[in-house]
């Protein structure tokens, strides 16, 4: 955390944003990672196990961007999930893209799983145009 602190010290808040992002979605190689004791399924990791394996799905990702996003930008931001996929929305200022308006503030999606190598936020997910979502998660900062 210190490192990328100092790295994104000098961006603007949508860049910092875009750079979280990029991180999440190119750090590890998409995929499931089985259960340990071989049962059907799939494992959900918490934010820090994403190091210790070689691929994460958009569960895993979601739960280490919203840790980056609470500890380095402090924003109030939304867990979103539809039917077969998770994702988060940000509260931001003087910014342009998809959003949706949710307790008086415009929370902007931005997708930690793609679009896939960028770092484009603030739309919507690819195929998720115009389905709905619910909000599983609500993070306000104090």
């Amino acid at each position: 955390l210190p490192q990328l602190r100092e790295h994104m010290r000098d961006m603007p808040q949508r860049e910092q944003l875009s750079f979280l992002a990029a991180l999440c979605r190119t750090g590890f190689a998409y995929g499931e990672v089985p259960l340990p004791d071989g049962r059907q399924g799939q494992k959900s990791m918490v934010a820090d196990e994403l190091f210790y394996y070689h691929q994460s799905d958009c569960e895993d990702r979601t739960a280490l961007f919203f840790n980056l996003l609470k500890e380095l930008l402090n924003l109030p931001m939304l867990v979103i999930v539809w039917e077969d996929h998770v994702s988060l929305a940000v509260a931001l200022e003087g910014t342009e893209g998809d959003y949706f308006s949710h307790k008086g503030r415009n929370y902007f999606f931005c997708d930690p799983t793609g679009p896939a190598d960028t770092a484009e936020v603030c739309i919507i997910p690819s195929g998720y145009e115009g389905l709905s979502f619910t909000i599983v998660g609500d993070y306000q900062p104090q």
